[in-house]
């Protein structure tokens, strides 16, 4: 007798857990997005630590699931989004108890600007597509070899288009083209960084899910 999981649950329970990491990454990113902090020289949105998660749990789910699959987890995530930033707005705006009044600090915490709401949305709906699309037009040219390949191009191009957008959506207009696009330049390299630091986790979360049959 074995004590060895299925297949068919390893995959079911793999998919299930990938898009709740992909669905609390994108949540999180959003949620502390408005505070700024520092690595080493740079000062950042706290939302990047977090937010290349999505794009590495994605990619599991594309090589594992397929795109029609990784495509629906996007889709998902959209509505899931806009549900919560619209309860983050809602607890803003009801009355706050005089026993605990931290309205202001709740107010400056979560500043979801509508603009910024916005460009957040179309950016990450239209980057997770692309890199999906991306990731898996590298694994059929490399006839499903090099996840490393196929995930750090996926990474670089889909974060440029994911920065190229919210730049241009939430700071269009706003502050001069040269200025937006160094402050894209300095946010598109901290994400890519941090992006080909998820690698290993890429390799593992297949590992987890295909157990032996996962090739290299």
């Amino acid at each position: 007798m074995t004590n060895e999981i299925p297949p068919a649950t390893r995959a079911q329970t793999g998919l299930i857990a990938l898009t709740a990491i992909f669905i609390a990454a994108l949540i999180t990113s959003t949620l502390i997005g408005s505070k700024l902090v520092v690595i080493g020289p740079l000062t950042l949105s706290a939302g990047i630590v977090v937010f290349p998660f999505t794009f590495l749990s994605l990619d599991v789910i594309a090589d594992c699931f397929g795109r029609a699959t990784a495509n629906k987890t996007v889709q998902i995530s959209i509505p899931v989004q806009l549900f919560v930033i619209f309860f983050v707005w809602l607890g803003g705006v009801l009355p706050q108890s005089p026993y605990r009044p931290l309205g202001s600090a709740y107010a400056k915490m979560f500043s979801l600007a509508p603009r910024m709401v916005l460009a957040s949305v179309i950016a990450f709906f239209v980057s997770q597509l692309f890199d999906v699309s991306i990731f898996l037009s590298v694994k059929e040219r490399t006839q499903g070899k090099r996840l490393w390949l196929r995930t750090n191009v996926a990474t670089l191009l889909s974060q440029l288009i994911d920065t190229a957008a919210f730049s241009a959506v939430f700071l269009g207009g706003v502050i001069p083209v040269f200025e937006i696009v160094k402050a894209g330049a300095t946010v598109y390299c901290a994400k890519v960084a941090l992006g080909f630091v998820n690698t290993p986790f890429v390799y593992l979360g297949r590992y987890l899910i295909r157990g032996k049959n996962a090739d290299h």
